[in-house]
């Protein structure tokens, strides 16, 4: 991994952590580095964020196959005191003070679709994505947003459900919904669990 350029960071204080925004080209996210399954690459990042697990990745990586795909930003970690900043709101940071606190599976679907497929990796790298980057105390401080991450970014399977039209059901509740003058305005779509049974979707 090369030391970290960015010509514009927008600099911002969150809950008195000190943060920066901005843009990567892809071609640069993909060289952020990961974690390996054998857990010898960079003892730091491991303590904070879980190892690739290639099925997630590969999910990931057919979505970015997918014509209006989109992607969240990623989240790196920086150690305090190791950006370098100026008044021009350039930013720079060695690649050793760097850690990737959530994004590591669509930094890894990225790679893997740039190594291996050739359409999909010119368009690809013409990309750009955002990056938001959090200055640390120390590796219990990083833990500790991490494991924050974690907690607070889960999607119940009712979300989901509303929003999701891959889903034949869902397609075809949405119809019955819209077209019927009972049900329009006062029926959602979600998933729930019976006793003894998977997770069901219903019409509530």
């Amino acid at each position: 991994m090369t030391d970290l350029r960015l010509p514009q960071a927008l600099p911002f204080v969150q809950n008195g952590r000190q943060c920066w925004t901005s843009v990567l080209p892809v071609s640069e996210i993909v060289n952020l580095t990961l974690p390996n399954r054998h857990g010898r690459q960079m003892s730091l990042f491991q303590i904070t964020n879980r190892e690739i697990e290639p099925s997630h990745a590969t999910e990931l990586a057919k979505y970015l196959q997918s014509p209006g795909w989109a992607l969240p930003s990623i989240i790196l970690a920086i150690t305090q005191g190791a950006a370098r900043t100026n008044p021009q709101n350039e930013f720079g940071a060695p690649a050793g003070a760097l850690r990737i606190l959530d994004g590591q599976h669509r930094i890894k679907a990225l790679a893997d679709l740039i190594a291996n497929n050739g359409e999909t990796r010119s368009e690809l790298l013409q990309q750009e994505l955002a990056v938001t980057i959090i200055e640390v105390k120390d590796p219990e401080d990083q833990a500790r947003i991490w494991l924050d991450f974690a907690k607070n970014k889960q999607i119940g399977g009712a979300w989901q459900d509303a929003v999701d039209n891959s889903k034949p059901f869902v397609r075809t509740a949405k119809i019955a919904i819209e077209q019927s003058s009972i049900l329009k305005g006062r029926t959602r779509i979600g998933r729930t669990k019976i006793k003894g049974h998977q997770d069901t979707d219903l019409l509530t």
